[in-house]
C-alpha cells in the first residue's frame, strides 16, 4: 500500500473515534508496521477493528483481523483444488482470495506444486500463508537480505586473555 492510501484509510478510522488523536509517532508506528500490507486487507481490517472495538484499534487487533479474514484451511483447500486442474486447464487467479494468490506465487506456482508430496505442500504452504496473510511476504526479502549481508562479517583472530598472542 502506499503511504498516501495509508494515511488516508487511518483519517477514516479515526473519524470513529472523535475523542482520541493519534501522535505522530503512534502514526509512524503503525506505518512501520503495515506499510507492506496489501491496501484492500488493510481497509477490510480497519473497517471490522471498528465494529469491534470502542478505542482506536490496536496494531495486534488489526493485524490479527487480517490473518483471521481467510485460515489456512481455506488457502490449502484452494492450492489442492488447483493442483487437480488436469495439463493443460486453467484457472482464473483472480477469482482466487489475495492469501491464497500470495501462497500459491510464493510456491512456484502450480507446476511446482504439482511436484511436491501432499506433506511437503502442506508444510510449505503453511510456512508461506504465515507470512502472506497479512501481506507481509516482502519482509523476508528484506531479512534474507540482512543475513546474507552479516554473513561476510568474519573475525579474523580472537586473543584471549589466557592465551599468548601470536606474533
Amino acid at each position: 500500500m502506499t503511504e498516501a492510501q495509508f494515511k488516508a484509510q487511518m483519517s477514516v478510522m479515526m473519524t470513529f473515534y472523535p475523542s482520541q488523536k493519534l501522535s505522530q509517532e503512534t502514526l509512524r508506528a503503525y506505518w512501520m508496521k503495515f506499510h507492506d500490507a496489501k491496501f484492500d486487507v488493510f481497509k477490510r481490517a480497519c473497517e471490522k477493528a471498528v465494529d469491534e472495538s470502542e478505542f482506536v484499534p490496536t496494531v495486534a487487533l488489526i493485524n490479527r483481523l487480517m490473518g483471521g479474514e481467510y485460515s489456512f484451511e481455506n488457502v490449502y483447500h484452494d492450492l489442492k483444488r488447483i493442483i487437480v486442474i488436469p495439463e493443460g486447464g486453467s484457472f482464473r487467479g483472480g477469482d482466487l482470495h489475495p492469501t491464497t494468490q500470495a501462497v500459491l506465487k510464493s510456491l512456484g506456482g502450480k507446476s511446482a506444486m504439482g511436484m511436491m508430496t501432499n506433506d511437503e505442500l502442506k508444510n510449505k504452504a503453511k510456512r508461506e500463508y504465515r507470512f502472506a496473510f497479512a501481506g507481509i511476504e516482502d519482509d523476508r526479502k528484506r531479512i534474507k537480505r540482512y543475513r546474507d549481508a552479516t554473513k561476510s562479517f568474519r573475525i579474523n583472530e580472537i586473543c584471549l586473555d589466557n592465551q599468548p598472542e601470536k606474533h
